[in-house]
């Protein structure tokens, strides 16, 4: 798992403002969240404001497991948000994993979520062995492509 921050940024508890946080390595992907971009391959797909925020809280704890609690309070300044709003934005970022293959979000029951990365090779690997997208995946992939 390869998580490398490229510019030094706050401290991990803070709110996540995506003016100031630096870019990041996230194994074969690079994740630039002044410009809500997730780079990977020189592809480039453009997130969610919040759903950016919840990427680089993930990304921030290394590997650890991040708690709802904390996703809302480092994400949406701890403003009382429905448990759908943390779920829609885990849902898009799992979608996007699907598309782009350079990291896994793991649900750690009645504890949260964890993100880990995947290498250059097991992300290559799974995209040649993936079938088609029809359906909602498919749909969502092409609405989810750069332009």
């Amino acid at each position: 798992m390869t998580f490398a921050h490229v510019a030094s940024g706050g401290p991990a508890a803070s709110v996540v403002d995506l003016a100031r946080e630096p870019d990041i390595r996230l194994g074969p992907a690079k994740i630039r969240p002044s410009r809500r971009e997730l780079v990977v391959e020189g592809r480039r797909v453009r997130l969610e404001p919040r759903v950016m925020q919840v990427l680089v809280a993930l990304t921030a704890a290394h590997g650890g497991v991040v708690s709802r609690e904390e996703l809302i309070e480092r994400c949406w300044k701890g403003r009382i948000v429905g448990e759908d709003a943390v779920y829609r934005c885990i849902q898009q970022l799992r979608r996007l994993a699907a598309q782009e293959p350079a990291f896994c979000i793991e649900t750690i029951a009645r504890v949260g979520y964890r993100l880990t990365a995947i290498d250059a090779c097991a992300a290559e690997s799974r995209r040649r062995s993936m079938p088609p997208r029809r359906g909602l995946l498919g749909w969502l992939s092409r609405r989810l492509r750069p332009a």
